[in-house]
């Protein structure tokens, strides 16, 4: 389970993500012109009850394995390592070259290589900063670089 600021994700047993409350930014991965019937409260168009996170395929054969969520943003691990995000990317925290673009459904993220060969273990959301962990121990952070982690996107330690 991963609870963001307005919204929140629940990983089941067969790694598929589930979502609720606000999508004012796309974080619930369904898209923006959604229809849930009975599942909407329609005074502030939150989703009162969960329903599953639209992959548009792009994740069909990634078993999801762990899963994040930020303030307008959510995150996912599959089972090879991929890092996969949704919601807004006001400072570049989905890093897709979208230039800011906030994006409705999962993308994958793109490093420009910069991770390529290191399998992200876990990640974590601090506002619009995101901190991933790879498998060598390493720190990865990006976005909105608040404090002292350095400055544009790169390996930390």
């Amino acid at each position: 389970m991963a609870a963001g600021f307005t919204h929140n994700l629940i990983l089941d047993y067969d790694g598929n993500i589930w979502a609720w409350g606000m999508n004012q930014l796309g974080q619930l991965g369904v898209g923006m012109d959604f229809n849930f019937d009975g599942y909407i409260n329609t005074a502030n168009e939150t989703l009162i009850h969960p329903v599953l996170v639209n992959t548009d395929g792009r994740m069909d054969n990634n078993r999801i394995v762990y899963i994040t969520a930020g303030i307008n943003t959510s995150f996912a691990i599959d089972e090879y390592g991929n890092l996969w995000g949704w919601g807004a990317n006001t400072f570049g925290n989905i890093v897709d070259g979208a230039g800011g673009q906030s994006h409705c459904t999962p993308v994958l993220i793109n490093t420009n290589g910069r991770m390529n060969n290191h399998r992200i273990k876990s990640i974590a959301v601090y506002h619009s900063t995101t901190i991933a962990l790879d498998e060598y121990g390493l720190i990865w952070v990006w976005g909105h670089l608040f404090w002292s982690f350095g400055s544009g996107f790169g390996v930390h330690s």
